[in-house]
């Protein structure tokens, strides 16, 4: 989703500045320059923005979404056919547009070398292979960048220049696959939008792949009568194809995830029944402690009617004298007092514990480095018992850096702690979620 935003910002952009951009490139790129070390401050930093800032903006340039979208801009100029209405809108600041791109994509290779260049043995398989090859595509980027200039360019012979240029056709190839060693594992995964993100960026890859050969048989063959409508035809034929691979994508990531389903819903049932059986051996000794109760109430009752008839009955038969007034009234009030003490007080019954939080488990969503972080929080007589990310965007290892925070909070019971140094984004994220999660669960 991000790279269709990163698209359309790049239509807008040449609609808007394809002009000025010919007529005056500098200030470009010096704007150019400024996002990239905006990019590079705020990621070393630690910076967070509010929640739709840095799930929606924040990502077209920090993960080099816009730069991405103006090489594809860059890469389609040489596959269109020559005369067309949009090659000779772009022809003339395809250059201009190269150097755009080519700094965007130092400032996000910047920010990201501190983790995927420097811990780059700590990386997992596919990011490893993934930073393998931006190292590639950065010494492959710098040749074409410096001659990009027209000052540089113009101090070269125009052979030379285009041998060059011609390294650019490597430079989208390794671009397609570091891209797919990044989204590929996370389809599978089932995180969101990223099948989206694997269907849009193979139909302009392999797209552009399978126009850019046409044109070249067509040129070779003399035969571009009819290229556009050929182009046409294998633009459709790149769309199907991506659409079989993302399918089977989905199908893949839907076969594993039921089964991991299965088992946290065995997890909590399992939490479910421990925390109920307390309940129920509540529920069980509760009438039993009733019919005492009510079995030994009768008894005394009837002590206690036995004891005060025992004195009526000798007053209806004795002479009414006043000394047999007052004996009878000392019997009585004894038999009083030996009920009294017969029957102990009933202790009041002690006022159940007002609870901060319901018990059960539930589920809160913050903003990390790449989007929506999600997780779920159980809680038990207002203790948090367990704490797990169910759902992230985030990569690694910034994802697993961050769930250190989750020890913390644990170890806290509460959400109110740092963020994990070199994780700030993920860990953040985590934390917001924790909060969302514990509002929900308040009386």
């Amino acid at each position: 989703m991000i790279f269709l935003l990163s698209l359309a910002l790049a239509a807008l952009f040449l609609w808007g500045c394809a002009k000025p951009l010919k007529q005056h490139p500098i200030p470009f790129y010096l704007a150019a320059a400024a996002i990239s070390a905006v990019v590079l401050g705020c990621t070393l930093g630690g910076v967070r923005f509010p929640g739709w800032f840095q799930n929606w903006v924040w990502p077209i340039f920090s993960r080099s979404a816009f730069a991405t979208a103006l090489w594809a801009v860059v890469m389609w100029t040489g596959a269109l056919p020559n005369g067309s209405k949009a090659i000779r809108f772009l022809m003339p600041i395809r250059g201009e547009l190269s150097i755009l791109a080519a700094i965007l994509t130092l400032g996000h290779n910047a920010a990201y070398g501190k983790v995927y260049f420097l811990g780059i043995t700590k990386l997992p398989a596919n990011q490893l292979a993934a930073a393998i090859c931006s190292l590639v595509l950065i010494c492959i980027m710098l040749p074409l960048f410096i001659t990009s200039f027209k000052t540089v360019r113009k101090k070269m012979k125009g052979s030379s220049w285009k041998k060059l240029q011609r390294l650019a056709y490597g430079f989208y190839a390794l671009l397609y696959v570091h891209i797919m060693l990044l989204t590929v594992p996370a389809a599978l995964e089932g995180r969101s939008g990223y099948l989206l993100s694997v269907l849009v960026y193979s139909v302009v890859f392999l797209g552009y792949a399978i126009c850019r050969v046409l044109k070249a048989v067509a040129r070779k063959s003399k035969q571009t009568t009819g290229l556009f409508r050929r182009q046409r035809r294998a633009l459709a034929c790149a769309l199907l194809l991506s659409l079989i691979l993302t399918g089977c994508l989905g199908c893949q990531a839907q076969t594993e995830d039921p089964e991991d389903g299965a088992s946290q819903e065995e997890v909590l049932t399992e939490g479910q029944e421990e925390a109920d059986e307390p309940a129920a051996e509540e529920e069980e000794d509760t009438p039993e402690a009733e019919t005492a109760g009510t079995e030994e109430k009768p008894a005394q009752q009837a002590e206690q009617t036995q004891q005060t008839e025992k004195p009526a009955a000798s007053t209806t038969t004795a002479a009414p004298s006043s000394s047999s007034k007052q004996s009878a009234a000392a019997q009585t009030q004894t038999s009083s007092q030996t009920t009294t003490a017969q029957t102990p007080a009933q202790p009041a019954p002690a006022p159940e514990p007002v609870l901060t939080y319901k018990n059960g488990t539930f589920t809160g969503t913050g903003s990390g480095f790449n989007g929506p972080i999600t997780v779920s929080v159980t809680i038990q007589n207002d203790v948090i018992t367990g704490i797990s990310v169910t759902s992230s965007s985030d990569d690694e290892p910034y994802l697993s850096d961050g769930k250190g925070v989750i020890s913390r909070i644990l170890s806290a019971q509460s959400a109110n702690v740092n963020t994990v140094s070199g994780a700030t984004y993920s860990s953040g994220g985590i934390i917001d979620a924790v909060k969302a999660a514990l509002a929900s669960a308040k009386n």
